[in-house]
């Protein structure tokens, strides 16, 4: 179990095995910092737009359900992509060319962009 520093004093403990990782233990540091990580921003993200300014009174608890809602979602396998006109699909055990085919076109020339730095 690893400890994730989600901000706003939320903290969730996880086992990375639920999220498709190998046991904590047989990682390597460099594996393990990546993945703890990547999970914990991840999940940062999905509450970051909940402020104590447009919220004053439940901030806190928006985020927290936010945050479990995003790691049970995770757990069970969903992934989500949002594109700037096209509404969130889910894109689990989609191939990367049936992901690409889902991109606008100004999606795949950003992407197309970064491959050629």
């Amino acid at each position: 179990m690893i400890t994730l520093y989600l901000g706003k004093d939320i903290t969730r403990s996880v086992d990375m095995v639920d999220y498709g990782f190998e046991s904590w233990d047989d990682m390597t540091p460099v594996a393990q910092h990546i993945a703890h990580k990547g999970l914990e921003n991840v999940v940062k993200d999905t509450h970051a737009g909940i402020t104590i300014k447009d919220n004053p009174k439940d901030y806190r608890e928006l985020s927290e359900s936010i945050v479990d809602k995003k790691l049970d979602a995770l757990r069970n396998g969903d992934l989500r992509a949002m594109g700037a006109t096209n509404p969130v699909k889910t894109v689990r055990g989609l191939t990367a060319e049936q992901l690409f085919a889902m991109m606008t076109d100004e999606q795949k020339a950003a992407f197309a962009e970064l491959n050629a730095a």
